[in-house]
């Protein structure tokens, strides 16, 4: 699982071929439809105006090979490559993946420009890296978009097929997600947390932040 740190507009890990592509085209082919009766019985939706997409947290129900995905992302080995890369050392998991999980975007959704949530009440924890992965093999549109402090886009990024972006969820790590032109946007979104806030995230709790 290989990421090259880039800088512009603020730092983040960054990978086109994350996995091996047969793991990665596998796990596209496990990834939840949108009819799968999954997202009903143990997933939630989330429709507000700042954005549309189904959620899957509960790893005990996903596809065997994105579980075992996870478990990679989760343990310590690969929690030492994400503090090498963020320089944030740690790191703590949320074993029941609050607010993150499998994301699922129709073609027409999209996510308000915006800064995260920065607590995690269940766990009490500082939320401290975003790492998303994309299994989206049908996707046009549905770029994460990277905002300066002015809230001026500087970067986007497609959601294709096995690529990863790793970074620092902070006060200056503006992000949003373009309008979904045709097929479905689809990811897992996986969190790490530290005890005390990191730098440029406010010590006191808020939601998460939408910003236009």
């Amino acid at each position: 699982m290989n990421l090259e740190v880039l800088d512009f507009p603020w730092s983040h890990g960054y990978s086109e071929t994350f996995v091996d592509d047969e793991f990665a085209k596998k796990m596209n082919k496990e990834f939840p439809k949108w009819d799968s009766p999954i997202w009903d019985r143990w997933g939630k939706v989330f429709d507000t105006e700042y954005g549309y997409k189904k959620m899957l947290a509960d790893k005990s129900v996903m596809p065997p090979t994105i579980r075992s995905f996870i478990a990679e992302l989760e343990s310590p080995e690969f929690i030492s490559t994400v503090s090498e890369a963020t320089g944030i050392d740690d790191l703590l998991i949320d074993d029941e993946l609050y607010g993150g999980g499998l994301f699922l975007h129709p073609t027409g959704s999209h996510l308000t420009t915006h800064v995260d949530f920065n607590f995690n009440n269940d766990i009490k924890l500082y939320r401290a890296v975003n790492l998303l992965y994309y299994m989206s093999d049908d996707c046009e549109g549905g770029d994460f978009e990277l905002y300066d402090t002015d809230l001026q886009k500087q970067k986007s990024i497609p959601p294709k097929l096995n690529t990863c972006i790793l970074f620092a969820t902070n006060n200056k790590t503006y992000h949003g997600v373009n309008k979904v032109i045709s097929g479905y946007r689809k990811l897992l979104s996986l969190w790490y947390y530290t005890k005390e806030p990191t730098k440029d995230l406010s010590e006191q709790p808020h939601r998460t932040l939408w910003v236009k």
